[in-house]
């Protein structure tokens, strides 16, 4: 309506309407209608403050019913969405015991039940410990099979009549229900359940038969206790009821206010509301006035958060408090502290949303982390332990440590008197003492358990000092190290055998790198042939000591041969040399026969065949395989300058982690050596039994055959001479023949005193001279010869006759000085009228096959023949 016309008037400043100039009476009429203004202003100013405290206070009383039902709301919401996560997470759970029960019979499982529930009691604690859950499987006939708790479950209670029997054989069962709540028989605890029906076991049902449940409890006392932590307000209240209106967990005793909440609910949840929320503002009854209930996604369950009437009626009256107290100006800044508290609330709520997902994320981390280490432990097999240091402590023991010392885990962990029992007596004090240091390791015997096996343990830990909270600790790892333990005993024996015959081998042996050659080690054997010590040794390689190009000294068999010639007189030829490069040996084999029986093949050409390539030296033949063997022959030098020929046999081998070669060196010195030898004198044989033909036939040929009786005898007499000479050469290995040994055999007859006399005939003089083989077939012909005559026309044809045979050795010259002196025989008359065969063999001998010199003498008394010759004959050959 609109209003009077006069009414803005008074509305007006004063001095806006009054008139410049009026009569008093007009101004008193006119002054009365200005009380109704003042006065609308006076209550204005009375009411208005008034008014607006009724009407905050009336919207204090509306705000406190809406932030009561909008934090129900809340409550509600939280506690619906915390028990699907609660029965979400214990249906899993129910559903991962049916997993390790799939398969299993009634029978099966109460024949496996202790272990069957220590995998339960395993899930047990990984969901948070038997002070929130427990695990229980029971038959179709509600007889309990296994539990997952440590008391077990007793065997005469009566199961078949609770109700997740009774529901759970309908022929169309839920995928889970709630069960209870029930009261349990040891400790007199609340709880409900989470049921399921028992799928493919062992027991032959047919296809959607009942086979059993499986239950996971909750302990009402602990999910009350986790509702209450849901509320900001300790007066509020929180429940968790089935549709019948069963209660499973609120966080009070129904002291009546739970029935009277129970009756506004039951006709909606009966109608099927998923959420929903009832007031009575100005209800008298007993009981709650605010009442949010929320169903829980998935189950038959719903979450209903109340507060109390009285509690609501408080909250409005400490906010009209304030308002009467402050005013205006406190109802401002309240409001605006109200706002900022909203403002800081959102912040708040968004720092604890992200840190809620972090919190999440690091959970998962962490649970992630510790499944990889517990995995990590079961698959090296390495147990984790922790003891709490002094009177009481406690210790902690991993799955796999109690695997390690055949203990059962359901016991716990052994005291520190049994543990030290188990251990064998030689090792107890060394791990008493190894406890004692910051960082304690040892290795030591144990006698498991279980099975009283004997195993060895590698133990390590640290040492934890005490701090927040916690004593001092011992936490370390314990893992079986049986295996390696006799592993590292057999590789001990192993190297032990080999260092024995490795040192007392017959050969030297030499490790080598197969890359560099360098040598690595060798035995004592090696030291001893080579001259040099270990660590000299171990200073060279293979090519420091290489000699297959170095020249080897000519032994006196190759000097002898290389000096020998034929007889002049019967133009047999001197032996040239071996070969054109001196030391090496000869490449032309005896006929029809190479040298290690090989026919056709010369020593050279064979040992250069079976020679490393010289290009690449020895380590290119190596072999590398770690089977493969190579065999061949070289020369390597002495630390003496010495030569030794060795046949080397190389293996590779896996030697400490390291492929090395292998070597083992045969010295074959004496063996080449005695083939040259017999290389050399088979040819000296040849060569000699031609010379030897050969004056056996000149002798035949020049020896006067007029007397047949005279001429068998000089035959017979100079091849038995030669044959004296042969003997010697063939007992010294054609190395040489004794001078005084040729004599002899020649004089033999004469060298003992005749009847009657008191000396003998001959008397030889001078100093042992060995003759080369070339000169010991001529002098022996030559003395021969003067034997002969001596015996027929000189000394010796008489009994009173003497021959003195004397000879030195010319030092400087290196030549041989021999006398044949005659006394005592008939008188010479002077020399003879012409030379027989005898003469001319002396001749030729000393002067064209031997170099040297003939002097005669003919005086009355006897011939006096001096003989000169050198020992080392010039390679030279005689055209006779």
């Amino acid at each position: 309506m609109a209003a009077p016309r006069g009414w803005r008037r008074w509305l007006r400043p004063a001095t806006a309407w009054l008139p410049a100039r009026r009569p008093a009476g007009r101004l008193r009429r006119l002054n009365r209608p200005s009380q109704l203004p003042m006065r609308l202003l006076f209550w204005a100013v009375i009411l208005l403050p008034g008014t607006i405290l009724a009407l905050q206070s009336w919207q204090a009383w509306e705000q406190s019913w809406a932030e009561a039902s909008v934090e129900m709301e809340r409550s509600a919401a939280a506690a619906a969405e915390y028990a699907r996560r609660v029965l979400d997470g214990h249906r899993l759970l129910a559903q991962r015991a049916n997993d390790l029960l799939i398969g299993l019979s009634d029978d099966t499982i109460r024949q496996e039940e202790a272990a069957i529930s220590s995998q339960l009691a395993q899930l047990v604690e990984e969901s948070g410990g038997e002070r929130m859950v427990s695990i229980s499987a029971f038959d179709d006939e509600g007889e309990p099979l296994v539990s997952g708790s440590m008391l077990g479950l007793p065997r005469d209670g009566r199961y078949a009549t609770r109700d997740y029997n009774r529901l759970l054989r309908a022929a169309a069962p839920p995928r889970a229900l709630i069960s209870g709540p029930y009261e349990g028989r040891i400790g007199g605890t609340r709880f409900f359940a989470v049921s399921m029906r028992r799928e493919h076991s062992g027991n032959a049902q047919p296809a959607g038969a009942y086979d059993g449940v499986i239950n996971v409890t909750i302990r009402i006392p602990e999910a009350s206790a986790a509702l209450q932590r849901l509320l900001k307000n300790p007066a509020d209240q929180l429940a968790l009821r089935r549709r019948d209106g069963a209660a499973l967990a609120q966080t009070a005793a129904d002291d009546g206010s739970w029935a009277a909440a129970q009756r506004l609910l039951q006709p909606a949840l009966q109608a099927g509301a998923r959420e929903g929320e009832l007031r009575r503002p100005w209800s008298r009854e007993a009981g709650q006035s605010v009442v949010v209930f929320h169903a829980v996604e998935g189950w038959d369950v719903y979450a209903v958060a109340t507060r109390p009437r009285a509690e609501i009626i408080a909250d409005w009256l400490a906010t009209v408090g304030g308002l009467l107290m402050f005013g205006l100006p406190s109802m401002l800044a309240l409001l605006a502290l109200v706002l900022v508290v909203r403002r800081g609330q959102g912040l708040m709520l968004t720092h604890n949303v992200g840190l809620e997902q972090r919190v999440a994320e690091r959970t998962a981390a962490l649970a992630s982390s510790e499944e990889r280490l517990r995995l990590a432990q079961e698959a090296s097999g390495v147990g984790v332990w922790e003891q709490e240091l002094g009177p009481g402590g406690r210790a902690i023991w991993s799955a796999e440590q109690y695997r390690l010392l055949g203990l059962d885990p359901e016991a716990g962990p052994v005291g520190a008197r049994a543990l030290l029992r188990m251990i064998e007596p030689a090792d107890r004090w060394a791990v008493l003492r190894a406890l004692r240091g910051r960082t304690p390791q040892a290795h030591l015997r144990l006698k498991r358990a279980n099975d009283g096996a004997l195993r060895w343990l590698s133990v390590s830990g640290v040492r934890v000092p005490a701090g927040a909270g916690r004593p001092p600790r011992l936490i370390g790892i314990a893992a079986d190290i049986t295996e390696r333990h006799a592993n590292a005993e057999a590789l001990r024996d192993a190297e032990m055998r080999y260092r024995a015959l490795f040192e007392v081998s017959p050969f030297a042996v030499f490790i080598l790198d197969p890359q560099t050659d360098a040598i690595l080690d060798v035995n004592a054997r090696a030291c001893s042939d080579y001259g040099y010590s270990r660590e000299e040794f171990r200073r060279l390689a293979l090519q420091d000591i290489d000699a297959r190009d170095a020249e080897e000294p000519r032994g006196p068999m190759a000097a002898a041969i290389v000096s020998s010639a034929a007889a002049a007189a019967a133009g047999v030829a001197p032996l040239p040399r071996v070969g054109p490069v001196p030391g090496a040996l000869p490449e032309t084999p005896l006929p029809g026969q190479g040298p290690f029986g090989l026919p056709g093949a010369g020593i050279a050409t064979t040992l250069a065949a079976a020679a490393p390539p010289a290009a690449d030296g020895p380590a290119a033949a190596r072999p590398r395989g770690p089977r493969e063997v190579q065999e061949y022959e070289t020369r390597y030098r002495t630390r003496g300058g010495g030569l030794r020929d060795v046949l080397v046999r190389v293996q590779g081998v896996h030697l400490r982690g390291h492929n090395v070669s292998y070597a083992a060196h045969m010295d074959i010195t004496a063996r080449k050596r005695a083939e040259e030898e017999r290389l050399l004198l088979a040819r000296e044989v040849d060569h000699r039994a031609k010379n030897v033909l050969t004056l056996v036939q000149a002798a035949l040929r020049l020896t006067p055959k007029e007397d047949a009786a005279a001429y068998t005898s000089a035959v017979e007499g100079r091849v038995m001479a030669l044959a004296r000479a042969h003997t010697l050469l063939a007992e010294a290995y054609w190395t040489g023949a004794e001078l005084r040994a040729l004599l002899e055999g020649e004089l033999t007859a004469f060298l003992a005193p005749l009847d009657g006399q008191d000396m003998p005939q001959v008397t030889l003089e001078g100093p042992p001279v060995m003759l080369p083989p070339a000169a010991a077939q001529g002098v022996s012909m030559v003395l021969h010869e003067l034997a002969t005559n001596a015996t027929k026309h000189g000394a010796l044809s008489r009994p009173g006759g003497r021959v003195t045979v004397g000879w030195s050795l010319l030092e400087p010259a290196g030549r041989l000085a021999l006398r044949w002196s005659e006394a005592g025989g008939p008188p010479v008359e002077g020399p003879p009228q012409r030379q027989g065969f005898g003469s001319r063999m002396v001749e030729a001998t000393i002067r064209r096959q031997l170099g040297g010199m003939v002097r005669r003498q003919w005086r009355r008394e006897g011939l006096d023949c001096e003989l000169e010759l050198p020992l080392r004959q010039p390679d030279r050959r005689d055209a006779a």
